[in-house]
Order: C-alpha cells, then sequence, then structure tokens
C-alpha cells in the first residue's frame, strides 16, 4: 500500500487552503478571501464545459485548456469591467 494515496480532488483543495494557505503561509483573510472567490467562478466555469457540479468534478476537469480557457475568459472579462460597472460571464456558457 502506497503512503501517499491519491486523494480527490475535494481533498486537494481543502488541503490547499486549510494546510498551505493558513497555516504554512499564513496568508491574510482577504487572500483566502480572494483565492476562494477564484475558484468559486472557476467551479461555474468547469460546470459549464463538464456538466458536474463542484462535488462532482475532478482534477482531470481542471486540465491545461480549461484552466487556460477561464484565465482568457477572466481577463476579457477584467477589461470590460473597467468600461463598465459589472461583467457579464456569459461566455462561459459558450462552450
Amino acid at each position: 500500500m502506497s503512503k501517499n494515496p491519491i486523494k480527490s480532488f475535494s481533498d486537494l483543495l481543502q488541503s490547499f487552503f486549510c494546510q498551505r494557505l493558513q497555516t504554512q503561509q499564513r496568508v491574510s483573510s482577504h487572500t483566502l478571501a480572494s483565492y476562494r472567490d477564484t475558484f468559486r467562478l472557476g467551479f461555474e466555469f468547469i460546470r459549464q464545459k463538464t456538466g458536474r457540479t463542484a462535488s462532482q468534478q475532478l482534477l482531470t476537469d481542471w486540465n491545461a485548456p480549461n484552466v487556460i480557457a477561464f484565465w482568457i475568459t477572466w481577463k476579457e472579462c477584467e477589461a470590460v469591467s473597467h468600461a463598465r460597472a459589472t461583467c457579464d460571464w456569459r461566455p462561459f456558457a459558450l462552450s
């Protein structure tokens, strides 16, 4: 039996937030909230692409093409947001 069993995506994410960010890095509550909000948007983006809810998503859903598409959409949204007060996340539905 392996000493480091493969963990689920949710286990890895929880470990990242609880151990890495809070305990090891001692990030501020604002930084933690920023990471949390980014992952919430990412979960919705991946849901639109795969049909899987956040609790059903796998690490393989967060592959390079999906993460890059999320980042590009975010940057496009950010650029538009400077011109107006809100951002439209409808591009997620186009995939």
